[in-house]
C-alpha cells in the first residue's frame, strides 16, 4: 500500500482546507490563526457546508476535550482521536468522510518469535481484494476517502508498529504480547485470520507475582499467582504440579491457586477437587474451608 505525504479531503469555506497528513487530520486555515487564538474569534469565510460553519466553536471544543492542537497552519487532529470523535459525541465531520465499508484480510510470514515474523493486511469489498493507500486514520480508493473505524485503525498501527520492529525485538517477549494484541484487535473488528494466526494463541496474564502466605507455627511459605487469564493460570498451575519431589507447602499452594483459577474460569466440579486436595493436606490453610462450603452450597 502506498502511502502519500498529504491529502486534501475537502474545503469548507473559502479560507479552511480539511488535509489530512502523517500527524493528523488538519484544519487548515488561511491566514493562519494567532497564537492567542481563544482570546481573537476566528475568521471562517464564506462556509460551505455544515462543519464550516459549525468551526467557529467546534474548535475550542476540540481544543478543551484534548483533541485538537494548535500548529501554525491551524489545528491538527490526531489520528487516534480523529477515529474516536463519535465516543467525544463530536459528529461534525460524519457527513464529510464515509466510514470505511471495507472488510480485511490478515495474514503473517515466519513464525511467531522468529527474526522475519510480519504482517500483511489486505482491505476487501465483500470478497474482492481492493487497492486502496492509506495515510493514518483515512484511506482513498478510486479518489474517495473513508474513515476508518477506530478498532481498525488501531489495529493496522499495530500492524505497522510489529513489522518495524528489528529483528531481535521480533526474537523477544514484547513479540509474543504484540502477537495477543493484534489478535485480539483483529477479532474485535472480525477480521478474516490465516491459518497460523487462526491456531496459534498467545495469553498474557495481567499480572505475574507471589503471594506470601503464613502457615500455622509460623511458617511462611510463597504461592505464585497469575491473574487476569485463568485459562493461562490453570496450564502453568498443572504443570507444576508435575514437578518431582514438591514439598508438601508448594504442592498445597498449587493446589489452592489451581483451584482459584478453575473457579475464576466458572468449572466449579474441578475448582471444588482441588480444593479438597488442599483441605486434604491442611484443614486450616488459608479459606480452604469457606471456599469449599460455598462451592458446595
Amino acid at each position: 500500500m502506498v502511502t502519500m505525504q498529504s491529502w486534501e479531503l475537502a474545503r469548507v469555506a473559502d479560507n479552511v482546507a480539511i488535509v489530512n497528513r502523517a500527524a493528523g487530520v488538519l484544519l487548515h486555515i488561511s491566514p493562519s490563526p494567532a497564537v492567542n487564538w481563544r482570546d481573537a474569534p476566528l475568521t471562517i469565510i464564506n462556509p460551505t457546508n455544515r462543519l464550516g460553519r459549525l468551526l467557529q466553536t467546534l474548535i475550542p471544543q476540540l481544543a478543551d476535550l484534548g483533541l485538537a492542537e494548535w500548529s501554525p497552519e491551524g489545528f491538527v487532529i490526531p489520528h487516534e482521536d480523529f477515529a474516536e470523535l463519535e465516543a467525544h459525541d463530536v459528529d461534525a465531520f460524519a457527513d464529510l468522510i464515509e466510514w470505511a465499508p471495507f472488510s480485511l484480510v490478515l495474514e503473517s510470514t515466519g513464525w511467531l518469535g522468529g527474526e522475519t515474523h510480519s504482517y500483511r493486511y489486505q482491505l476487501c469489498l465483500g470478497a474482492r481484494p481492493v487497492d486502496v493507500e492509506r495515510l493514518g486514520s483515512v484511506v482513498r480508493r478510486a479518489g474517495t476517502f473513508y474513515r476508518l473505524d477506530a478498532q481498525t485503525f488501531r489495529l493496522l498501527q499495530a500492524i505497522d508498529s510489529f513489522n518495524a520492529l528489528d529483528v531481535n525485538q521480533k526474537a523477544s517477549p514484547e513479540a509474543f504480547i504484540r502477537f495477543a494484541e493484534i489478535k485480539g484487535l483483529a477479532s474485535s473488528v472480525g477480521a478474516q485470520l490465516d491459518q497460523y494466526l487462526l491456531t496459534n494463541r498467545v495469553l498474557v496474564p495481567a499480572r505475574v507475582g507471589l503471594d506470601l502466605v503464613v502457615e500455622p507455627g509460623d511458617r511462611i511459605s510463597f504461592a505464585p499467582r497469575i491473574e487476569g487469564v485463568p485459562e493461562a493460570a490453570i496450564r502453568w498451575y498443572e504443570k507444576a504440579l508435575q514437578i518431582p519431589n514438591l514439598d508438601s507447602e508448594t504442592h498445597t499452594a498449587l493446589h489452592y491457586e489451581l483451584a482459584n483459577a478453575y473457579e475464576i474460569a466458572q468449572n466449579k466440579p474441578w475448582a471444588l477437587k482441588h480444593f479438597l486436595e488442599v483441605y486434604g493436606s491442611n484443614i486450616d490453610y488459608r479459606d480452604v474451608s469457606e471456599r469449599i462450603k460455598s462451592l458446595k452450597s
